[in-house]
């Protein structure tokens, strides 16, 4: 009967030892929890990545508007409409992947200007602590000049980010 208790009590500690909880040398468990430490994420919260977005949204914007100023209004009568597809890198490279929407090489042009002035921006850097490779942004651009008040407008609809 002695050896059956024996037994049963080292049975125990086995498993509790198998199940990771340690136990002392009668065979009972431990009250103690031990815990390797958790990791705590320094990625950026939602909020921080939208308002990160709606920034270089606006500048974008602004950049696109100041060229069409600094251009002069066309001889008649325009209305442009894109969405410009860019890629912004941790190390603060700006790449234009590809713009749908206008033919017209003015607009496209203006596009890949702004895109490429954004390079010099300080507002491309990642939020702190921010892990990811890329981030992929779509910017929807609509342009209307009329040449015969000289009135303008750029709208830029809710942009989206990937």
């Amino acid at each position: 009967m002695k050896y059956k208790v024996l037994n049963l009590a080292l049975l125990s500690v086995i498993v509790l030892q198998l199940q990771g909880a340690p136990a002392f040398a009668d065979g009972t468990a431990s009250n103690i929890e031990t815990s390797a430490p958790q990791k705590v994420s320094t990625e950026p919260d939602a909020a921080t990545w939208k308002a990160w977005h709606k920034v270089l949204a606006d500048e974008l914007f602004h950049r696109i508007k100041d060229l069409l100023v600094r251009i002069g209004p066309p001889e008649t009568e325009r209305e442009f409409y894109g969405k410009v597809h860019w890629r912004i890198n941790p190390d603060g490279r700006v790449i234009l992947l590809k713009i749908d929407g206008p033919q017209s090489h003015l607009f496209r042009d203006v596009i890949r200007a702004a895109v490429d002035s954004m390079k010099s921006s300080k507002n491309v850097k990642f939020p702190e602590g921010s892990t990811k490779p890329y981030v992929q942004k779509i910017s929807e651009v609509k342009f209307w000049w009329n040449p015969s008040n000289g009135s303008y407008d750029l709208f830029e609809p809710e942009n989206k980010a990937q």
